[in-house]
Formats: C-alpha cells, structure tokens, sequence
C-alpha cells in the first residue's frame, strides 16, 4: 500500500472515530468506556476511581492539549460550569493528552507545568489529570474535545471546541447539561429524583438521614411543582421506612442477645437521625432503658472482662489463649453473649 494511500485510510478511520489499533470510540447512546491510565495532579478523586461509581451524576469530560490556546481558554468557562452545576450532580473530569504522546510531550507536559497554568488561570475545583482517556475515548482528536455522560454512563453528546466549533460545542453543553441533571439516581434507594433534591438524595446516600430531612425541607419550602413534591414526599417516606427497619433490627439483636451490637445500632441511628428527630430520640431512650437491665450490665461487664482479657493473651501461644478462653466461657456461663463471643475467639 503506498504512502498517500495509508494517509488516506488513517483519516478515514480517524472521521469515523476509530484509532490505528482497531478501538471505536464510543459515540451517542454507548456506555462510556472506563479510565484506567488516570494520573491525578488536582483535587484527585477517590483512590479507587471509575465512571462507574458516578452513575447518577452527571458526568462532563475534558480532553485538553497542553500547548492548545483553546483549551487554556476553556478553563474559567469549565469552573463556572461545575460552581454552576456542582451541587445539582454534575461531575467534571479533565485530561491532558500531549503528555503521553512521547518522551518530548511527557517532558513539556510535566505535573509541575499542568499546575502552573491552571493557577495562572485561576484556579480549578474539579479533578485534573495528566493523561488518561486516550486508551479508550478517541474522539477526533482536536483539542479540547468534551463528552457529556447521563446517569446511566452513557454518552448524549461529544465534540470538539476548537475553531467554529469553539462557541456552538459550549452553547450545546449550557443547554444539555440542565436537561440531563433534571432527574438524579440515587443508588441506595434505587430511585430517580428531581435534580433540586440533590443534596438531600446525597445525604440520603451517605447514611445521614437527618441532614437529609433537612435538605428536603431548604428544597421544598416555596416549591410548587408536583412532581419535586412528589419526589420529597418519596424520599420522606423512605427515610421513615429506613428508621423503622433500623429500629426493628435492634430489637432482633435484643434478643438474641448481642446486646454490644444494638448499642453500636442504636449509636448509629442517634448519629443518623440527629436526636431532635423521632428515630433520634427514640434510639436515645432505648439506650437509656437497657443500661437499667440486670442482665445487660452484667453483659456490658463480661464483655469489658472479654476484651481485657483479649488483650492480655494478644501474643499468647494458641494452646494458652484457648485454655484461658475456656475458663472465661465457664466462668461466664449467665452471659450468654459474652460467652459465644468468647467461643468464636478460640
């Protein structure tokens, strides 16, 4: 195959979104590819990072060229989206690509230079990483390029933002991004809700009911519309439902016995719920109550005996630290969960 011919094919492949190696990019309605070659210089992400832990948020990804006088531009315009749409459940993720594009991009592409000009630029808030996405997000590779995910991870729109498409790929943006951040998944209650409840479905997420209850009411104290009341309402009742089981739970490991893990339950729903809520006060008055049983305290005293004793044999022999474990279940045979607990110490 001659040279002009080789050219030729490598353009096609590159118009239709597929690189030398074969990959496609992915294009509208795919589920986004992972990143797994993500080097974090700014406000980096947890540990573990995948795409697939922002399902339910809406995603937004930079793909930027370090030299690119387009792509610096684009930075202000990047942090007044995520300031803008932070809280609503928009993601932003940018990714340098020049440097993995040889010892001579990697040598002008430095951590060091990255961070230089995002501080001349102002700053940023969102995660920057040197490299990353080129593996899998191909694009057409014209500097900067963006792809907008949904809350299902896949891709509504890609397109560069470099010459006449510099102004109409931002307008596209501006407008789709409000519309995909309209309805937010919340995973822990496998629900969608109105993108104004955010923060509450946030803090639903993380455990913190209270703070929840409190976010739907900052939400919902002049909202008209029926269908972001209809969604507090079912976040509510979720909440309600949560206290319930969580209570119910106490009261099975009351009786089987575990009393140490009901009042690692019941600290639990004091912290959740805040103790100015009904679950709050109720988990409060439970403590009190089973600190005056006869046969709690004699639990909460074996089970501090147990872990002292613990304690002591932590570098024992296996014989010794079992013999001495026996002597506790023996000598504790009216606490009958600290002697199991002993039991499965052996």
């Amino acid at each position: 195959m001659t040279r002009i011919s080789l050219l030729s094919l490598f353009l096609v492949l590159l118009s239709a979104g597929i690189a030398a190696d074969g990959k496609r990019s992915p294009d509208v309605g795919d589920v986004a590819p992972e990143i797994t070659d993500a080097d974090w210089v700014l406000n980096a992400p947890p540990a573990e990072f995948s795409l697939e832990r922002y399902r339910g948020r809406v995603v937004l990804i930079q793909q930027w060229w370090f030299p690119c006088p387009a792509c610096r531009s684009t930075f202000e315009w990047l942090e007044a989206r995520y300031r803008e749409f932070h809280s609503q459940g928009l993601e932003v993720f940018a990714f340098e690509q020049m440097s993995t594009r040889g010892e001579q991009g990697a040598a002008e592409a430095t951590r060091e230079a990255i961070l230089a000009l995002i501080e001349e630029r102002g700053g940023v808030s969102y995660p920057v990483s040197r490299g990353g996405t080129d593996q899998n997000f191909r694009g057409s590779f014209e500097f900067p390029y963006f792809w907008l995910l949904d809350i299902d991870g896949k891709v509504v729109f890609h397109e560069e933002a470099q010459g006449p498409h510099y102004n109409t790929t931002r307008a596209k943006l501006l407008e789709l991004i409000p519309q995909e951040l309209k309805r937010i998944y919340t995973p822990q209650l496998g629900h969608e809700v109105h993108s104004s409840l955010a923060r509450a479905a946030a803090r639903y997420d993380a455990g913190a009911y209270g703070d929840s209850l409190a976010e739907i009411d900052k939400a919902t104290r002049r909202e008209e519309d029926e269908a972001v009341l209809a969604d507090a309402q079912f976040l509510r009742d979720s909440i309600a439902a949560r206290a319930t089981d969580l209570m119910a739970r106490v009261e099975q490991q009351v009786e089987e016995g575990s009393y140490l893990e009901a009042f690692e339950s019941l600290a639990f729903i004091e912290n959740a719920f805040g103790k100015k809520h009904d679950a709050g006060k109720a988990a409060t008055a439970r403590v009190k109550e089973l600190k005056k049983d006869k046969v709690v305290k004699q639990e909460l005293k074996a089970a501090e005996r147990l872990e002292k004793l613990l304690a002591k044999l932590a570098e024992a022999p296996t014989e010794l630290r079992n013999r001495a474990l026996d002597r506790f279940i023996e000598d504790n045979q009216g606490t009958r969960a600290a002697a199991s607990a002993a039991a499965q110490k052996r």
